[in-house]
């Protein structure tokens, strides 16, 4: 096997053939985020895009007018159950993502049918981060307004399979990575946190049941024994930050592997500019990565059948710091595993 690469999303690119361009150059092509082009490509924003009274602000900070939404919500709701209580294939279709706020999803497509892909990534911010992120612009708590969590967690998965079905018609396989920084704060002992966990757990096994294959980055420690058991197909994480806790949670990483879970290693670090370089060695990388799999079962299927990525998004580095990473992504995929 062929170890594969991706990235995580967001490009500093302002022009969208360009930004394709270098989504196409990596094994598994993924969909570009170009947030400075267009505020409305940060992730939170970009996810609920059509929730009622939603506005973002330059730096990508989100807002809920809650006024507009209680007047807009119920029509919102209706949209909404149509489309899930629907069995044509079709469903969905207006929960696609638009020119306004994700300007590469169409060119993304034709691409990937024109050059004949076979496996796609793409991705949306979680449910999780999604709820804990918005704010509302008179100051008051979300959680004043129960419904607003609820339409959040069916807006990204309606929109999930919307992307999913699309790919999924045009005979492209969806790998699609639930973005989830906002897990750092996830707390196993509080209960309003443990349903909206087994929340995100009903969302990834629904799409998982139209074929999609699901992901989930989170770039900082978690409760990594909650997020293993969640059925996802690949966990993502930044290796410098996750990966050292992570394998220390055995018992729980071998039920993840035993189920034909893979993890997705961002082992290309966050530096930028002069700093990147220096990081920037892939033999080096690899074998700090390999130092750290020793005591780990199996560590070399694991590694040989993992996604390497860069450790998050790229959107605030340079257009050179992004081709400098995607050369040495490249190297590190033909490095030779050692016994």
């Amino acid at each position: 096997m062929t170890m594969e690469t991706t990235a995580i999303g967001s490009l500093p690119h302002h022009n969208i053939d360009s930004a394709l361009e270098y989504a196409f150059g990596y094994s598994i092509p993924f969909l570009p985020q170009i947030p400075l082009r267009n505020p409305w490509e940060y992730m939170i924003p970009q996810a609920l895009e059509g929730l009622p009274g939603l506005e973002a602000e330059g730096d990508g900070a989100t807002f809920l007018n809650v006024s507009v939404w209680v007047g807009r919500c119920k029509a919102f709701q209706e949209k909404m159950d149509a489309a899930f209580s629907s069995n044509h294939t079709d469903a969905f279709s207006s929960f696609e993502p638009t020119a306004a706020t994700w300007s590469s999803w169409q060119p993304f497509l034709w691409e990937l049918e024109e050059r004949g892909v076979k496996t796609a990534k793409i991705q949306i911010a979680g449910p999780l981060t999604s709820q804990w992120s918005i704010r509302t612009k008179d100051g008051t708590s979300p959680d004043q307004h129960p419904e607003i969590g609820s339409q959040i967690f069916r807006l990204i998965l309606a929109r999930s399979i919307a992307m999913s079905r699309r790919l999924l018609s045009a005979k492209i396989q969806p790998l699609l990575y639930l973005d989830e920084p906002g897990l750092y704060a996830f707390d196993p002992t509080n209960p309003r946190h443990i349903l909206t966990l087994n929340e995100l757990k009903l969302l990834i096994a629904a799409l998982k049941k139209e074929g999609v294959l699901v992901g989930l980055h989170c770039c900082s420690n978690t409760h990594w024994e909650s997020v293993l058991g969640l059925g996802l197909n690949v966990l993502s994480i930044d290796t410098r930050l996750s990966l050292t806790e992570l394998l220390k949670r055995r018992d729980a990483l071998q039920g993840f592997y035993k189920k034909g879970g893979r993890l997705s290693l961002g082992v290309i670090p966050s530096e930028r500019g002069p700093e990147l370089v220096k990081a920037l060695h892939a033999p080096a990388l690899f074998s700090q990565l390999q130092e750290t799999f020793a005591d780990t079962p199996h560590s070399n299927e694991i590694l040989r059948s993992a996604i390497y990525t860069p450790a998050c998004g790229l959107a605030f580095h340079s257009t050179e710091d992004t081709e400098l990473i995607r050369t040495e992504l490249e190297r590190l995929r033909s490095l030779p595993l050692t016994n």
